[in-house]
This record gives C-alpha cells, sequence and structure tokens, in this order.
C-alpha cells in the first residue's frame, strides 16, 4: 500500500504551528498532516484519507497523485472514509474535483465507509445525487467494474 503526506493550511488551534514568510513579514499559519494511503483491487484505485479532510492550498498535489494513478490505467477511483475523522467544505471540493477531472476523462468514482458527519454533510450539499455511496468496500468495487 503506498502513502503520501500532504501538509495543508489550515486555521484551527489544535494543530501545529509554523511561520510562512509573506513578503517581508512573517505570518503564523496552522498546519495538519493529511495522509493518504492507496492501493489498486480489482483494477480499481482505492484512496484511503487519514485523518481530517481538510484541504487548502496543496489541493493540487493530492489530484496530482491521483491523476497519476488514473493514467496509468485504472478509470474507476473510490475514496474509502472509513478513517476521516472530519471532512469540512474543504474537503468537499477536494472530492468534487477529483469527480470532475476523473469523469472529464471518461472514469468513474464512488465513495464508501463515510462518517454520520460525511453523510451529513453530502445531504445538506445536495451531493448525494453526484456521489455514488456505499456502505462497504466490497460493494463499491462491485459496481465500478460493472
Amino acid at each position: 500500500m503506498r502513502e503520501e503526506n500532504y501538509l495543508i493550511p489550515i486555521i484551527n488551534s489544535d494543530c501545529r504551528k509554523a511561520e510562512q514568510r509573506v513578503g517581508s513579514k512573517n505570518k503564523l499559519i496552522f498546519m495538519v498532516t493529511t495522509k493518504m494511503k492507496s492501493e489498486i483491487k480489482y483494477g480499481v484505485l482505492i484512496i484511503y484519507p487519514v485523518g481530517n479532510l481538510l484541504a487548502g492550498q496543496n489541493t493540487d498535489s493530492v489530484i496530482e497523485s491521483i491523476m497519476n494513478h488514473f493514467y496509468s490505467g485504472s478509470k474507476k477511483v473510490l475514496f474509502n472514509m472509513s478513517e476521516v475523522d472530519f471532512m469540512n467544505s474543504n474537503g468537499l471540493a477536494l472530492l468534487l474535483l477529483t469527480l470532475s477531472k476523473v469523469r472529464t476523462r471518461g472514469g468513474e468514482i464512488a465513495l464508501c465507509s463515510i462518517s454520520d458527519q460525511t453523510k451529513q454533510l453530502l445531504q445538506i450539499t445536495k451531493l448525494t445525487s453526484i456521489f455514488m455511496v456505499f456502505v462497504q468496500e466490497a460493494d463499491a468495487i462491485s459496481y465500478l467494474n460493472r
């Protein structure tokens, strides 16, 4: 299983503090490490985000990594959300951007094992009509391989 780390800036007092030089001033920012494990099962690229899915300016790095797998042959992407503790609207933006890029290139995307909080977020934003959501990973893989 492949694991990648991304430093993503967020504003949250529970996160590690870091300073970033902006122009002539140092600006205090907060960082959180989002880990994404990935593997290919039955021709499906499965992404396992770990921790809080809070996207930021490094969203492009995450998308690029996913698209590299996509270009290597797998046109089916599954986000297994079982290890996601929390996701905000920026995390949704990451999923939507991935969805757009994958579908534009003739692929398909699905989600599985989402928390109640993520399910509620998808319902409030009416994204349950856009994303195929499954309880079990095996069901999502079967759907993607139909």
